[in-house]
């Protein structure tokens, strides 16, 4: 019995780990563009993309908040902003 229960818990496993990961929302970051109008869709969307993969990467959120603001710098991002993209980001794009 357990034998013919080997093969099942094989192929099940195989297509587990072969799944594709969740899709990101990026609707979610999106919507802080009204919010922070001074910005583009695109730096926003940038901006969450770079934090998503800082954080993979081992950086924290102390660490990757104030790169995410001297990248926007010239926008005239504050910290609070940058800490709204990083939040929603990691959230929302499955990091």
């Amino acid at each position: 019995m357990v034998r013919a229960l080997i093969p099942s818990i094989a192929v099940t496993a195989g297509l587990l780990a072969s799944a594709p990961p969740a899709a990101a929302d990026e609707s979610a970051l999106l919507e802080l563009q009204p919010q922070f109008a001074f910005l583009t869709t695109q730096q926003i969307l940038r901006e969450g993309y770079w934090a998503c993969r800082a954080a993979r990467s081992g950086m924290g959120s102390s660490q990757i908040v104030p790169m995410v603001q001297e990248h926007l710098e010239y926008s005239g991002a504050s910290l609070a902003v940058a800490n709204k993209i990083v939040s929603t980001a990691i959230v929302h794009l499955d990091c």
